[in-house]
């Protein structure tokens, strides 16, 4: 019988214990950011990324609140430039810091940052050198913005994910600290909050603890950001509608999730048209929600369960209905609540201009 090396060796959950082993807290509130933990966070090009990341790094620097999160105070931020010039992303944190009256002299000495340009994550001997270099300074958080131009075979392919993947997360398990890695979305990415999007998603999905996607309004909408998480060992925070000040991004609006909005959506169209044909009020529905088709069919059958919207075949399709007419306080409700939003927003746009 062959031996194993103690390497191999699995202790006991009493050996544990007895060393005092216990749960890490979150460096940022809602499991955002966790110690031994990736966080792979996506959105395409020009949508603010890099501002939110510049904002998040001051508030770990000084220990406070990151939009709605709160944060704890951080002795070293390694923020390693893959794109992009990091001059200007320390031009951009001192004004932050400014702006958020902080002291920029103590900050400063609690952020390292350098470009690490033409490096290759998905290469073994690079990611050594990574690691030791991180090892040398001891970080509390690293984050690599973005990640996509450090992988030099085609981030479709499977394998090539689960590498820089588990590269990454040998990082954070080993260094004890957080990894953030950012990655960037296709560019037909809608407002949603569904992952499918991010570049090479379905492997990091299943490695990273977090997943945060950001989406940049047009049009009128230009300067709103909506702001999506996905925790695996918190709850779920609430999406954000985030608007840029010309400095920083603030809260505009906490908003229902996704599907508990979809829900709401269906219900407001339903009442002033009921009996719809399902295509037509997914698609319907989706509009007033600000979410894909998908949603808002998860959301038809889910009021289908709860016994509040019946279906019924209708030609080649399928029809909805309300079942009763008791949900009209809720989208009374809803509807308030969104002439709210859209006056908060004309204040913040008139301030803007």
């Amino acid at each position: 019988m062959t031996t194993l090396p103690d390497s191999f060796y699995i202790p006991t959950a009493e050996e544990w214990l007895d060393k005092g082993i216990a749960v890490t807290k979150p460096i940022v509130s809602n499991g955002l950011l966790t110690r031994k933990n990736l966080t792979v966070y996506g959105a395409i090009d020009d949508s603010y990324k890099s501002w939110l990341l510049c904002q998040l790094t001051v508030r770990l620097a000084s220990g406070t609140d990151w939009l709605c999160f709160s944060t704890k105070k951080c002795d070293t931020i390694v923020y390693l430039v893959m794109e992009g010039n990091m001059e200007y992303l320390l031009e951009r944190m001192e004004n932050m810091a400014e702006s958020f009256k902080l002291d920029w002299s103590e900050i400063q000495q609690r952020i390292r940052i350098r470009e690490y340009l033409h490096e290759n994550l998905d290469d073994e001997a690079t990611a050594r050198r990574l690691h030791r270099s991180l090892e040398n300074v001891n970080p509390d958080v690293v984050i690599c913005d973005p990640i996509t131009y450090m992988i030099a075979k085609d981030t479709r392919y499977s394998p090539v994910m689960v590498e820089v993947g588990g590269n990454l997360l040998r990082v954070a398990r080993e260094l004890n600290c957080a990894v953030l890695a950012v990655m960037h979305c296709r560019k037909e990415t809608r407002n949603n909050d569904s992952m499918a999007d991010i570049i090479g998603s379905g492997q990091l999905k299943n490695m990273a603890a977090t997943r945060i996607k950001l989406f940049r309004g047009t049009g009128s909408d230009e300067y709103k950001v909506w702001f999506y998480a996905h925790t695996r060992y918190a709850e779920r925070p609430k999406a954000l509608q985030l608007v840029h000040n010309g400095i920083s991004l603030e809260v505009l609006e906490t908003q229902l999730k996704p599907r508990e909005a979809a829900r709401e959506a269906v219900v407001e169209a339903l009442l002033k048209q009921n009996d719809q044909p399902v295509t037509t009020l997914s698609k319907i529905a989706a509009k007033l929600a600000s979410c894909d088709v998908k949603t808002t069919r998860g959301a038809i059958t889910d009021l289908e369960v709860m016994g509040k919207v019946e279906l019924r075949k209708k030609g080649k399709g399928s029809a909805a209905k309300l079942v009763h007419l008791k949900d009209k306080k809720t989208v009374s409700r809803l509807v308030q609540a969104k002439a709210g939003w859209e006056e908060s927003a004309c204040v913040l746009a008139g301030g803007l201009e």
